[in-house]
């Protein structure tokens, strides 16, 4: 199936993932709705254009660039979709079949959506689930949730990746910024994150000093375009995932892990 100007451009960053993404792909050609594009933009210097072969919606960021980071490899697919609204999918994850479907539906009454995360491990099983409970998210309600939530909209509106330390959690920050201080939470569908052993852990030894970085403004960029309010409320929500972090490393139980810790808070709990 062919569609001049699909609704939905999925972008995937990729690199050195086949199977993973190949999962990814299959979680995309399954969706419920037929109305999108996946655009694959690689970061490996690998030719993936054997996927538009497959099917007519898939196409490939031509590239040999490598190790450039998630941010400027989204930033290259940007580029080249087409569709209304815009989402990611990285390599390693999948979209509940009914993502297309339900998001399309609700952008119908709205500029932006955010959509639930649910944390699986590498056999499917669900860790955590972040994103519910709430009509809408505004940056001080994304701070407590101590995760990431994918957040589409249209692509006339939607920034480029600041490339650095987490910079899906920035550019997060900046939609619902540009939206106007929050955007729709969605209920009926989910973006379904792995959680990979062998995958960047949710802290790592540089990982307060990045923080740091951002919270005192030094990263260059971070706060590009957004407004005071948004600025103040985002250093706000390094501040308390930094304090959380700190707390990670002195735990008691280092069987622990960061999804696992997280949940047991009183955050959580209460």
């Amino acid at each position: 199936m062919t569609l001049e100007k699909p609704k939905l451009s999925i972008i995937t960053a990729t690199h050195c993932a086949p199977g993973f993404l190949e999962r990814a792909i299959g979680s995309v050609l399954s969706q419920s709705c037929e109305d999108w594009e996946l655009v694959i933009s690689p970061d490996d210097g690998i030719d993936y254009s054997f996927w538009e072969k497959v099917d007519s919606r898939i196409k490939v960021v031509r590239s040999e660039i490598e190790r450039s980071g998630p941010g400027p490899t989204r930033n290259r697919g940007l580029e080249i979709a087409t569709g209304q609204y815009v989402a990611t999918l990285d390599d390693d994850d999948t979209l509940a079949r009914n993502f297309v479907e339900t998001v399309l539906d609700f952008l119908s009454m709205h500029d932006a959506v955010a959509v639930p995360t649910e944390y699986l491990d590498e056999d499917g099983t669900l860790i955590r689930k972040v994103g519910v409970g709430f009509d809408f998210l505004d940056i001080g309600v994304f701070a407590r949730q101590l995760g990431s939530l994918i957040i589409v909209a249209k692509r006339d509106a939607y920034p480029c990746w600041v490339s650095g330390f987490a910079e899906d959690v920035v550019h997060a920050c900046q939609i619902i910024d540009a939206a106007g201080g929050r955007v729709a939470m969605l209920a009926d569908t989910s973006y379904r994150s792995t959680v990979r052993a062998a995958g960047i852990c949710a802290t790592r030894e540089d990982i307060d000093v990045e923080y740091a970085s951002i919270i005192e403004g030094s990263t260059a960029d971070v706060y590009k375009n957004m407004s005071p309010d948004g600025i103040g409320e985002m250093r706000e929500l390094f501040r308390f995932r930094r304090k959380i972090n700190s707390r990670f490393e002195r735990r008691a139980n280092r069987n622990c892990g960061y999804h696992e810790f997280v949940q047991g808070l009183p955050i959580f709990t209460a």
